[in-house]
């Protein structure tokens, strides 16, 4: 299996070779317009709040328990159920359970078959050599990512206790952008889908230094993808190559890649039923973030694309250093895929969970794709319905905000937490319903609909009939005669 690290690549070079004949750039001063009001508003219940803080995803188990998982970055698993409530005693420590643990808990992903084969996945930071040989030399000083499954000895227990291995470890080039979310597709509950089992993970470019430039469109390096493995052990290799990734056979290529041109995807999700979309979303750098939807194979352009526009890095520009973006006409590069939903920097920062809403909770919402903004909070909707990440980048729709209501009143998330940043993410529970993490502040809030209370009838009326109208209102109202 090729998988080295071209650290050594010239950019310019590079992204030469890769850059087909674009029509001349044109500067973009603003590129997305102002997000407006959705007129739909949700109401925030407070669930739980994450002991020690930092919770990163919160989940279903989906064994039919109705139960919910919770990691932290810390090193811990909590488990709840749709009652919510104060979380105790985590259901798995993993500081102390993983030799060399030294950084963040950032993704958790329990197999299909968790109710019958206990297993469950999580993606870590760990030191260099604290385990397994990594899968490309190892960079002195830098932690290595590691991939381990752990399996339960009882499913249904309320605490964890069983066996863990890694299934594989990787080493990264430098520390910024590093291991996203990793994720079953839930869609696969017959053991025969050909996808059932496969573990996706989404990749960073490793973006604290400057061969993250070319790393996100290099296949033969892991950084800036969405790799794919089933973690079934083959032999002396503790997982599998799936035999339908799109790169097999491909000269040069890691076979583990499934999809590539991405900054630092942190969410995946997919449509559960119908049309089965897989959707990434993928945090930009000083423009845009953006959605997409995920294609086998599918290059997304990144870093000489942010979202649906050419950055400087694209030779064809022919600028110096700029933090600017340029339109593109329709069709100029056919091999790359563009967004189908994005929004600018004036609107927010960082781009966090997304997924279609099929809940039932909130009628306004059914169908509708919705994502966190993880700094300022924001939660914003769209219509994607029929959309598809294509060669068109004049294909991306825009965001509308949900109201947030919270004890009675309007408030922005950063107004409830009192905080300058949210470190906000979605998850969803096994029914659809929508939950928002903190992941500074360690709280978690249901979202339900916000139903208004019917107007006050004036009261018109004296004597018996005024007091007879103000106690059939009142039953509903509780209002009080002045």
């Amino acid at each position: 299996m090729k998988f080295t690290a071209s650290l050594a690549t010239v950019f310019l070079a590079t992204a030469t070779a890769w850059a087909g004949p674009l029509t001349p750039a044109v500067p973009v001063v603003n590129p997305m317009p102002s997000i407006s009001a959705s007129g739909i508003s949700v109401r925030l219940e407070h669930f739980t709040t994450v002991p020690n803080g930092a919770p990163q995803l919160i989940q279903p188990i989906m064994d039919g328990s109705g139960r919910l998982a919770i990691n932290e970055t810390g090193g811990r698993v909590y488990l709840t159920t749709k009652a919510g409530g104060v979380l105790s005693t985590p259901y798995l420590a993993h500081a102390s359970a993983a030799p060399g643990f030294d950084g963040g808990l950032m993704g958790l992903a329990f197999h299909p078959d968790f109710a019958t084969n206990g297993r469950f996945y999580t993606a870590y930071h760990a030191q260099t050599g604290s385990g397994i040989t990594p899968l490309a030399s190892s960079t002195a000083g830098v932690n290595e990512i590691v991939i381990r499954e752990w399996t339960a000895s009882n499913p249904a227990a309320s605490s964890f206790a069983g066996t863990s291995r890694e299934v594989m470890r990787m080493s990264m080039p430098s520390q910024g952008h590093t291991v996203g979310m990793i994720a079953f597709n839930p869609n696969t509950t017959a053991t025969n889908h050909p996808d059932h089992g496969k573990l996706y993970i989404a990749m960073g470019d490793t973006g604290d230094n400057q061969s993250y430039l070319s790393t996100a469109r290099d296949l033969s390096v892991p950084y800036g993808k969405v790799l794919r493995i089933d973690p079934t052990p083959n032999g002396a290799i503790p997982f599998t190559v799936p035999a339908d990734n799109p790169l097999i056979g491909q000269a040069g290529a890691e076979p583990l890649v499934w999809a590539s041109g991405l900054r630092n995807p942190q969410y995946l999700s997919w449509l559960r039923g119908g049309a089965q979309t897989m959707f990434i979303n993928d945090i930009g750098e000083a423009n845009i973030e953006e959605v997409n939807t995920g294609i086998a194979g599918g290059d997304y352009g990144w870093s000489i694309r942010e979202g649906a526009y050419a950055t400087f890095r694209d030779p064809a520009v022919g600028l110096g250093f700029s933090s600017g973006m340029f339109e593109l006409e329709p069709g100029t590069d056919s091999g790359l895929l563009y967004p189908i939903a994005q929004y600018d920097h004036d609107e927010g920062q960082a781009i966090g969970a997304g997924l279609v809403y099929q809940g039932s909770a909130i009628p306004a919402l059914v169908g509708k794709y919705i994502v966190s903004d993880i700094v300022n909070g924001r939660l914003l909707i769209t219509d994607v319905t029929g959309l598809g990440s294509d060669s068109n980048p004049a294909g991306a729709v825009g965001f509308e905000e949900l109201s947030l209501i919270h004890q009675g009143l309007p408030q922005t998330l950063l107004d409830i937490l009192q905080a300058p940043r949210a470190d906000a993410r979605l998850g969803v529970d096994d029914d659809g319903e929508l939950y928002i993490l903190t992941k500074a502040h360690g709280d978690v809030f249901r979202l339900v609909a916000d139903i208004p209370a019917p107007p006050a009838l004036p009261i018109l009326m004296t004597g018996l009939a005024g007091l007879l109208a103000v106690r059939r209102v009142g039953s509903v109202r509780r209002l009080v005669s002045p």
